[in-house]
């Protein structure tokens, strides 16, 4: 009996020289270690229940879910920007639809066919996506899972206007080269923080021909640029886009309608004829980024209403002009054709005049079946 009660008192001395073996081992590592306040809540998850409960208590309260909430939506605010994401979509479906677009129109790392399809938004002046691409985070997911997975990655700027140029620049290489599209991600992180002149030269040592991407930067700009130098595009029609530049409007005018530049000008110039207050000022020449003609052409801003067909009819019988087809608004002298000429393009000014602010406007001939005895021809006389 004696010995077991030694041996009792041995078992428990050596218990609490290793519970204090423990605790002082605890207290050092608490000490020192940058994580204690971690060490902190997951002893209170293990050890103690009801702590746990507070824990649990304190992530589902809708103060801090609110909280999480209005951290999130600031942060995304900031970002300010409109990418192909999967914001707003409602279904498995419409993701789906999403991703096949993607794999059908831009340039896929690894097998298209794979199950599996990995979207990276990244940005060449982040520096937590050049830590990811250095570390060749989703190569060696592909290499683990060779014909599963592909990946596709796309630009989500942070890091404003410059970030942008290089996104673009990128963007042409996947137009002009495809296959060396993923090869600038790569070399371009590797030269961290890249620029605009270093990330060219890392295109063009991958084959891009330099005139070819030096263009199609410009292009580019030339699109962003658009709406700062232009003004708000406020309409678009069939032939042209408008865009408010203050006291006149700005006209990119195609030509869905003239075939030929010099049709275009030579309507330009029957516009300024028989309706000078409106009249249109050729202001230079150019193609848009899909390579289109354009004429850019100024006209003067006047406010006003729309007015009724009956109003036109008879404000163009003023001026000499007789009603041909009432469908499409066309109206003739045997010398001018005029058409277009519907209550979206005339307008009254506070003063009760008319305006004339587009119109299709042509010389009448024969070939118009409007009654015009007019002939073109590319000679020219002198008198």
């Amino acid at each position: 009996m004696k010995n077991n009660k030694i041996t009792g008192y041995i078992i428990a001395t050596i218990m609490l020289i290793l519970l204090l073996a423990v605790n002082i081992c605890l207290l050092a590592q608490k000490k020192w270690w940058n994580g204690a306040d971690a060490w902190d809540i997951e002893i209170m998850k293990v050890w103690w229940q009801e702590n746990w409960n507070l824990v649990e208590k304190l992530y589902k309260s809708d103060y801090y879910i609110n909280q999480q909430t209005q951290a999130i939506d600031a942060t995304l605010a900031e970002f300010n920007n409109e990418w192909d994401t999967t914001d707003n979509i409602q279904n498995g479906e419409e993701i789906m639809s999403m991703v096949e677009n993607l794999l059908a129109t831009v340039p896929v790392r690894g097998d298209k066919d794979a199950r599996f399809t990995i979207i990276e938004y990244t940005e060449l002046l982040c520096p937590y996506c050049q830590r990811h691409s250095t570390n060749w985070t989703i190569e060696a997911v592909m290499e683990k899972y060779p014909g599963e997975v592909n990946s596709i990655s796309r630009h989500y700027i942070i890091h404003g206007q410059t970030a942008l140029e290089l996104a673009a620049a990128v963007e042409c290489v996947s137009e002009l080269k495809p296959e060396v599209y993923y090869d600038v991600f790569e070399k371009a992180f590797q030269a961290y923080p890249v620029d605009m002149e270093t990330l060219q030269t890392i295109i063009t040592d991958l084959g891009v021909n330099k005139s070819d991407l030096q263009t199609c930067i410009w292009t580019e700009r030339v699109d962003d640029e658009l709406p700062r130098i232009l003004g708000e595009q406020i309409a678009e029609g069939g032939e042209a886009k408008v865009y408010d530049h203050g006291a006149t409007l700005i006209k990119s005018i195609g030509l869905d309608y003239f075939i030929q530049p010099v049709f275009a000008l030579d309507r330009i110039a029957l516009h300024n004829t028989y309706f000078p207050e409106k009249r249109l000022t050729a202001l230079g020449f150019g193609r848009d980024s899909c390579g289109e003609f354009k004429i850019i052409a100024e006209q003067p801003f006047i406010d006003g209403q729309p007015v009724s067909d009956d109003e036109i009819a008879d404000y163009m019988r003023q001026m000499g002009f007789e009603l041909k087809n009432p469908r499409n608004w066309t109206y003739a002298t045997p010398d001018i054709y005029l058409s277009d000429m519907h209550d979206e393009n005339v307008i009254r000014s506070a003063a009760g005049n008319m305006f004339v602010v587009d119109c299709d406007i042509r010389i009448n001939t024969p070939e118009l079946r409007q009654g015009g005895t007019r002939t073109l021809t590319t000679e020219v006389g002198f008198l």
